[in-house]
């Protein structure tokens, strides 16, 4: 109770199990969860509206198996991100906002997402761990899987002007990576 009386908000711990988040950009380019903005009325100042919000920490939080899909329909794209499972641990939001917002925002924390999935391509076993402090956002190391993942069979290299992977080590244009694309990524053992 002492921490609500100093204007501090502190959780223990936040768990959300198995949540589905949909974002829909529609085609006049709003976004689903965006609302018009109000008509501005002029209000009498009042001592709650000038004291300032309270810090929020959060000691540990999670998400387990949660699904996040993301519609662009003036492009006609949908992205999903599936069994995405995120621990933060100690969290801290300043009582602030704008760019001493982004600079105040603390933790650490690790991401794992199973299946990254368009209509022309897919990632799976992304894993990544999070830092952030004083308006540094870290990502390190981050990895993930590309069309099924890493060849085992010799050593992977790229084919001239894709970035497509070729067996063999070869990036010769006679092994047929050259024409390689994430849709259909042709790969030949090279010689």
């Amino acid at each position: 109770m002492l921490p609500l009386l100093n204007r501090q908000v502190n959780i223990t711990e936040l768990v959300l199990d198995k949540p589905v988040i949909r974002i829909e950009k529609g085609a006049d380019g709003t976004f689903n969860y965006e609302t018009p903005p109000a008509p501005v009325k002029p209000a009498a100042a009042s001592k709650e509206a000038e004291a300032p919000s309270a810090p929020l920490r959060v000691a540990k939080s999670s998400v387990s198996a949660g699904k996040i899909v993301y519609v662009d329909r003036k492009a006609g794209s949908e992205t999903t991100l599936d069994a995405v499972d995120l621990s933060v641990r100690d969290l801290s939001i300043p009582p602030a906002g704008g760019a001493a917002l982004v600079m105040g925002i603390s933790f650490t924390g690790d991401l794992s997402v199973k299946g990254i999935r368009t209509k022309d391509f897919a990632i799976s076993d992304v894993h990544a761990k999070v830092t952030a402090g004083a308006g540094v956002y870290e990502i390190r190391p981050f990895t993930m899987k590309l069309f099924g993942g890493a060849e085992r069979e010799g050593s992977a290299s790229t084919s001239p002007g894709t970035g497509w992977p070729c067996r063999g080590g070869s990036t010769s244009p006679a092994c047929g990576c050259a024409d390689a694309t994430p849709t259909s990524p042709r790969r030949r053992k090279c010689g």
